[in-house]
């Protein structure tokens, strides 16, 4: 029972946007009741607000162990991933979570944000072929990478390999 009210307190916490204090209260829920599912995955739903995927991933992960039937977990883990661009995975814990629980129009909406995502990043790498009689330019690839807000154009004219960086 003592358990329970670490975990509550955790919970009131995250609700007053305390999260050192709600991650400390969680931390020690598990301590006293390392079997506790709920409280490792409410830990990973902070983590993920403190700006720690990582961490969250990782809690995630031990809840699904703990309660391989866990729908919450999956989701969180599914977006704890999407912060990390790890979209492909995401969607598998998407795919998991609806095959647990088909109603989740929460986990439906996640798992299309994440594939049309990858539809976008599929359609950053673009070849295309050119051919300017002014110039006798024969442009063989164009590959335009974003990373967050650095963009980067790198192309071929069949001699040289050109970058271009803006920010």
């Amino acid at each position: 029972m003592v358990a329970r009210a670490f975990f509550s307190i955790g919970f009131l916490h995250t609700q007053l946007e305390e999260y050192d204090q709600a991650v400390s209260a969680y931390d020690q829920s598990i301590e006293l009741l390392p079997t506790f599912a709920d409280a490792y995955t409410n830990r990973g739903a902070v983590k993920s607000l403190l700006g720690n995927p990582e961490g969250a991933v990782a809690d995630h992960s031990e809840a699904i162990r703990l309660n391989p039937n866990f729908v919450e977990a999956y989701i969180n883990r599914g977006s704890a991933k999407r912060a990390l661009s790890q979209h492909e995975e995401a969607i598998s814990d998407f795919d998991e979570a609806i095959r647990l629980d088909a109603a989740s129009a929460v986990t439906w909406t996640l798992r299309g944000e994440s594939k049309g995502h990858l539809v976008g990043m599929r359609k950053q790498l673009v070849t295309i072929m050119r051919q300017s009689d002014s110039m006798r330019l024969m442009l063989m690839r164009i590959s335009i990478v974003d990373l967050r807000n650095v963009r980067w154009v790198i192309w071929m004219d069949g001699r040289r390999i050109w970058t271009r960086l803006w920010i």
